[in-house]
């Protein structure tokens, strides 16, 4: 899920930088990706320092 939510992301801010939308319009989407890739990013980080314990 890390990747995907990752990969959404990159998609949403190329969509922004080619200027094929307004930015205004992917604001929260963008938000809620970046809160996604953090939500799986600490919980792989979490499940690999649990695994090692």
């Amino acid at each position: 899920m890390e990747e995907e939510s990752d990969e959404s992301l990159f998609w949403l801010e190329f969509i922004v930088d080619l200027e094929l939308m307004d930015k205004k319009l992917l604001e929260g989407l963008i938000k809620e990706a970046n809160e996604f890739v953090a939500i799986f990013t600490a919980a792989v980080k979490t499940s690999k320092t649990n695994y090692k314990s």
